[in-house]
């Protein structure tokens, strides 16, 4: 079963038309730092810190990813 907090976040950068890459660039990580975050939703939650850092590059309420 596809988790809905990832499934948010796959949404969101289809509407901004970015990549795992680009929001990589974006928010100043590598992109195995972005696999990395979507793998912790689907297995616990990520420092808030962290989430409130890609929502906001996202332009989503941080509690789609939550």
């Amino acid at each position: 079963m596809v988790d809905k907090k990832v499934v948010n976040l796959k949404i969101a950068l289809a509407k901004k038309g970015w990549t795992q890459t680009t929001l990589a660039r974006e928010i100043g990580v590598t992109r195995a730092a972005v696999s990395a975050f979507i793998k912790s939703l689907q297995v616990g939650h990520p420092h808030k810190a962290v989430l409130a850092k890609y929502a906001k590059a996202l332009d989503i309420d941080v509690k789609e990813l939550m």
